[in-house]
């Protein structure tokens, strides 16, 4: 689940992504983490950029292109074997499962 620090909650709408669309297909641990992972990063930029995602999404109005290549710059490239650290926001907790 992907927690708001402030409230120590978890959030609605990623939560539900994460149980509906990845635990209930029965996918691995690692997996709906990885997902959790990439959810975090997703709500941090758009934090950082100021974007109302839900907003967006309610009147159609998707990522621009060159939102798209601020958030391709925005996320950590995987190198190898080594962890991905995702840039701290201080209201958004890490990924928890």
């Amino acid at each position: 689940m992907v927690v708001d620090r402030a409230t120590g909650l978890p959030m609605y709408y990623p939560t539900l992504f994460l149980t509906t669309q990845i635990r209930n297909r029965g996918n691995a641990f690692s997996t709906t983490l990885a997902a959790a992972n990439n959810l975090v990063l997703l709500l941090r930029f758009v934090d950082r950029r100021g974007i109302n995602l839900e907003q967006r999404f309610l009147n159609k109005d998707f990522f621009k292109p060159h939102e798209l290549d601020d958030l391709r710059d925005f996320a950590p490239c995987k190198q190898g074997k080594k962890p991905l650290i995702v840039p701290s926001n201080p209201w958004l907790e890490d990924a928890t499962i």
